[in-house]
């Protein structure tokens, strides 16, 4: 900056001041709203790749999920990845169930494929469990979990009981008596948790009507829903509560990732509208003053283009003059917001606005300017 444009800087500090002031609050306000569309972005994509979108089995009505007596075909449906569902599938989530007894008294023994199966494991849910086997859910031995209160009296033993599948009552089989060993306990009570792969095995042995109470799964794309149920359609339906025909359906508990995605687009749309709002207002801020900057210095700047001074000379001489202050608030906002390129196009619009605004004073010609002043 030469002489000339400090000394105009510091005769009407008023003029920068304000210019600094205008810059900085517009500057700041874009920096940060990027920054918000930026993290409003970043919240969809992790909606679409975690919210974790639950399918679950049930019979045509959608009216009962558990207790179906899947025959082995729909659960080896569902894990094909070729012919089946497994392409679709993040996890997958089966139960086996037992009516028990013994000296623990009459349980529920559920063979589950992942804590994620019952309330009482799922952390996600306030459940608890502890285990000593890592891959406890993946085993096809008798190791099971038993109430935390039960705990220390089988710890490190044995655990007999008598299991009846129910599937097998017609033909006068699915009764046994199966020993476990206790690995672990769980946050609860009535209930006794083996692995389901042992849970499926015995089941067979017992009732030779392999089944599976429940199945459900967790998409591994959320927005597969049409190409899911187009895969499942030699298997499995949609849910009719009309329908009395018997067979199963999956549904899509996916009514709660739409709305939230919705909410979270609807918001990125609103704010995408303020970045062009913003944009002009810078504009308009760079016009203001440049118009307040060259007010009334009609002629000084025909005197100095007589004397010689050329117009792009003279242009930026202006614009050094008019943009510093907004240009070290640019800077500073940028810096402060880590959005510098947000920053350098606000500083390009505010520059183009008293681009503008000054040149009809700057690029005029002198005998036009001093006549205009004259009049």
């Amino acid at each position: 900056m030469d002489g000339f444009s400090f000394k105009r800087l510091l005769r009407r500090p008023w003029l920068s001041i304000l210019s600094f002031i205008i810059a900085g609050a517009l500057c700041t306000l874009l920096c940060l709203l990027s920054n918000y569309l930026d993290a409003q972005r970043a919240n969809l994509d992790s909606l679409r790749e975690n919210y974790g979108v639950k399918c679950v089995v049930t019979d045509k009505r959608g009216t009962k999920s558990t207790s179906l007596c899947l025959a082995k075909r729909y659960t080896d449906f569902i894990r094909d990845e070729e012919n089946g569902l497994g392409s679709f599938i993040k996890e997958l989530l089966l139960t086996k169930e037992f009516a028990g007894s013994g000296y623990i008294g009459s349980v529920t023994v559920l063979g589950v494929s992942s804590p994620r199966c019952d309330e009482a494991l799922d952390p996600a849910m306030g459940g608890s469990y502890y285990t000593e086997e890592e891959d406890f859910f993946l085993l096809d031995e008798p190791v099971c979990l038993v109430p935390k209160e039960d705990y220390d009296d089988y710890s490190g033993g044995e655990l007999a009981l008598a299991l009846k599948d129910r599937y097998g009552e017609n033909d006068g089989l699915g009764e046994g008596t199966r020993k476990f060993r206790v690995v672990g306990w769980y946050g609860g009570s009535g209930k006794v948790f083996i692995p389901y792969p042992y849970a499926f095995s015995t089941g067979a042995s017992l009732s030779e009507h392999p089944s599976t109470d429940s199945v459900a799964f967790i998409l591994r794309d959320n927005e597969s829903k049409a190409a899911l149920m187009e895969a499942a359609a030699p298997m499995f339906t949609e849910v009719d509560p009309s329908s009395v025909n018997y067979g199963f359906a999956i549904n899509v508990n996916d009514e709660q990732y739409k709305a939230t995605v919705s909410a979270v687009k609807q918001d990125i749309s609103r704010t995408e509208l303020l970045l062009p709002l913003l944009s002009l207002l810078s504009l308009g801020a760079g016009f203001l003053v440049g118009f307040l900057g060259t007010r009334g210095e009609t002629k000084n700047y025909a005197l100095m283009r007589t004397l010689g001074a050329a117009r792009s000379k003279l242009m930026l001489t202006v614009l050094l003059e008019q943009q510093l202050p907004p240009l070290i608030a640019s800077v500073a906002a940028g810096a402060a917001a880590g959005k510098p390129l947000t920053a350098l196009m606000f500083f390009a619009f505010n520059t183009v606005g008293c681009f503008a605004s000054a040149a009809r004073q700057v690029m005029t010609p002198p005998t036009r300017l001093l006549r205009d002043s004259e009049q």
